[in-house]
């Protein structure tokens, strides 16, 4: 009976002590979970955003968005960034509640 690798037609090339201490290693659990693994350079994949401190954190596309996206993004962020002024006011664009208005009965 042969075994599941032995196909005449799949040659198994064994792998070296340095590729299988080096898959060990990226296969090994997780010691914490407060940051990315040491090979994880993209933790999210495509969509992975750079730190970008203080308050432009939340103003940055992911990384895989595409242009067209984009403008929706930036119009959307442009929003949240606006200077809202209570109802009734002098303008009509630019009162009301605004975006961020958490109400005890929303």
């Amino acid at each position: 009976m042969a075994g599941p690798l032995d196909e005449p037609h799949l040659n198994v090339v064994p792998r070296t002590a340095d590729e299988a201490s080096r898959i060990a290693a990226v296969t090994a659990l997780a010691e914490s979970f407060d940051g990315p693994q040491k090979f994880e350079n993209r933790p999210a994949g495509a969509a992975t955003v750079r730190v970008t401190p203080g308050t432009n954190a939340f103003s940055q596309p992911s990384g895989n968005i595409t242009f067209e996206d984009e403008l929706n993004f930036r119009v959307g962020d442009g929003l949240f960034r606006k200077l809202w002024v209570s109802s009734p006011s002098s303008t009509r664009a630019s009162d009301g509640l605004g975006p961020l208005f958490n109400a005890r009965s929303c």
